[in-house]
């Protein structure tokens, strides 16, 4: 019984490890290709508004603000 219980988990072992060596390690790009810019982008500039929330669109991840008066 005790044989039978470690056959089972020594095949156990060796079909995942198996399958995590299959896998290997992903492609990397070829270093051919330049980087189109290499200034990093600036920093997006941030405005502030008020007013009373009228529609939040989650999809297109916008809200409308009405304007105070």
């Amino acid at each position: 019984m005790k044989k039978t219980i470690l056959l089972v988990a020594f095949i156990t072992l060796v079909a995942f490890v198996s399958g995590v060596m299959a896998q290997g390690k992903p492609a990397t790009a070829p270093a051919t290709a330049a980087p189109a810019s290499t200034k990093p982008a600036p920093p997006a500039q941030l405005e502030k508004f008020s007013g009373k929330i009228k529609s939040v669109d989650a999809m297109a991840k916008s809200i409308v603000v009405a304007k105070r008066r």
